[in-house]
């Protein structure tokens, strides 16, 4: 088998420079603290092989409630042999703040912690590397 990596990267600036340097939720879980109770997808994107096959996706997740930001990525096979993994990466730009995940044997998801993001701008850029 191909290798498989892909990541969300959210890069985010501040909209006035007031705002305080400490995030609440940053690091989080999403379903450990409340995100993901309004999650939404606000970008989505099928993750390809070299072949052109979809092999999963990547979401970049919002909770308007927790004003946060993560990434999720699914692939759409079972992961047991361990030639290729999952990986997902979410970043701040402001302060250059960046959780990521990494998928494990028998998964077919991860989910990166949170950022902060109220009072943000965000992008998102998907990178694959084998």
């Amino acid at each position: 088998m191909g290798g498989l990596a892909a990541a969300v990267v959210v890069t985010t600036g501040f909209a006035t420079s007031a705002q305080a340097a400490t995030f609440p939720h940053d690091g989080n879980r999403a379903d450990e603290d409340g995100g993901r109770a309004d999650q939404q997808v606000i970008f989505h994107k099928l993750i390809n092989n070299g072949a052109g096959n979809a092999v999963g996706y990547v979401d970049l997740m919002y909770s308007v409630n927790c004003h946060t930001a993560w990434a999720h990525v699914h692939s759409s096979t079972t992961q047991v042999n361990q030639t290729w993994v999952t990986h997902g990466t979410i970043h701040r730009n402001y302060d250059d703040k960046e959780y990521g995940c990494t998928g494990t044997e028998g998964s077919n998801d991860c989910y990166t912690p949170m950022v902060y993001d109220k009072g943000m701008t965000s992008s998102r850029r998907r990178r694959g590397r084998p």
